[in-house]
C-alpha cells in the first residue's frame, strides 16, 4: 500500500464518523465485507451488501453505538485501521467497549 492508500482509508473513516455514511465514491462497486462479529459471519458484496451489513445486520444488534478515531497502519498489501467501539445492546442492559480492526485493500488507478 502507498501513503495515498492510507490517506484514502483515513478520509473514508473520517467521512463515516462525521456523516454516518460510508464514503461511497471511494468504495469499489464490488467491495466486500466479512464480519466475524455477528452470528452468521457471512460475506457482504457491493454497495448494497455493505449497506445491508452496516445499517441492517450489524446495527440491528445495538440500540446505540459510537466509534472513535482510528490508527491507520500500512501493512504491505492492505491498510489496517484499529479503532475503539462502544455500543449498548438492543433491548438489553449490556454494553460493549472493544478495540476493533478493519482492513482494506485499495485498488488505485
Amino acid at each position: 500500500m502507498s501513503q495515498k492508500d492510507v490517506e484514502i482509508a483515513q478520509r473514508g473513516w473520517e467521512h463515516f464518523l462525521a456523516t454516518g455514511e460510508p464514503a461511497w465514491d471511494t468504495l469499489h462497486a464490488e467491495v466486500e465485507a466479512r464480519d466475524h462479529d455477528i452470528f452468521d459471519g457471512r460475506e457482504y458484496r457491493g454497495h448494497a451488501g455493505i449497506q445491508q451489513w452496516l445499517f441492517e445486520d450489524w446495527a440491528s444488534a445495538w440500540s446505540e453505538w459510537s466509534a472513535g478515531p482510528a490508527e491507520f497502519i500500512d501493512a504491505g498489501d492492505q491498510v489496517i485501521a484499529v479503532f475503539q467501539v462502544k455500543a449498548r445492546g438492543r433491548g438489553a442492559a449490556s454494553s460493549l467497549s472493544a478495540k476493533m480492526r478493519w482492513s482494506s485493500r485499495c485498488a488505485t488507478g
